[in-house]
């Protein structure tokens, strides 16, 4: 009985002998008791779900792998007005106040008109800050006719040249010329006059916007025609012409 009470004894005490440094573990680092004993804190990069290899630490600051993010891109560039011999293209409407008819058509009454242009200008002089172009016109206008007591429609077809001064950027005086056709038709009575001409004219365009442009456009016409009438009549033509023009620059 007494030894069995011993034995008891000794198997209890050795029992805490062995449990207790873990025990003591366990108390000195709480949060981190496992079955097989304490554990260590994970490593930043574990923690963050990445690979140890891709990462590094510079003085405790974390900088991702691989080549470095590109510069934020700057504001964009001003827009300014390339000139005329740059812009390739121009095209816009032209509005005449005034048209003259003289000479062998001074039976017609002054008149206003409208038309359109449009134009190429793809060489640019950059030793004196011009440009050359081709542009096609069309140009129509009303007169009457008082001793007929009719009204003669007066048709223009304008192709040439427009050489212009790009040394401003608000404005620019140009010089035009090349050749034409006329042609002269009435509502009411049968009477026809066309023929081939020329024409030269000088104008300056401002700049209310880069890409588009209002103008002051004179122009002098000089044509040699014929009537419908048999035989046909002859006759030579010279009229001015004024007007507004209001190009858009692409």
């Amino acid at each position: 009985m007494l030894t069995g009470t011993i034995r008891a004894g000794l198997a209890a005490l050795m029992a805490v002998a062995l449990i207790g440094p873990g025990l003591g573990a366990a108390e000195a680092k709480p949060g981190f008791v496992s079955s097989i004993g304490p554990l260590e804190p994970a490593a930043p990069e574990e923690a963050a779900g990445l690979d140890g290899a891709d990462i590094e630490f510079i003085e405790g600051g974390l900088l991702s792998a691989g080549d470095p993010p590109p510069p934020p891109a700057g504001p964009p560039e001003p827009y300014t007005r390339r000139p005329l011999g740059q812009m390739g293209v121009y095209v816009g409407g032209v509005f005449h106040a005034l048209v003259i008819p003289e000479d062998d058509m001074d039976f017609l009454e002054n008149g206003v008109g409208w038309g359109f242009t449009i134009g190429y200008a793809p060489l640019d002089f950059t030793e004196f800050m011009g440009a050359l172009g081709l542009e096609f016109t069309f140009e129509f206008s009303e007169h009457d006719d008082d001793e007929a007591n009719d009204t003669a429609k007066y048709t223009r077809l304008l192709f040439g040249f427009k050489a212009a001064d790009t040394s401003h950027d608000d404005v620019q005086p140009y010089f035009t010329a090349g050749v034409s056709f006329h042609d002269i038709d009435y509502d009411n009575m049968d009477y026809n006059i066309d023929g081939f001409g020329g024409y030269f004219g000088a104008g300056m365009d401002f700049y209310v916007h880069p890409t588009f442009s209002i103008g002051v456009d004179i122009k002098i016409h000089a044509w040699s025609g014929e009537d419908n009438l048999d035989p046909p009549g002859l006759g030579d033509g010279f009229a001015p012409a004024v007007g507004i023009t209001f190009l858009g620059h692409f």
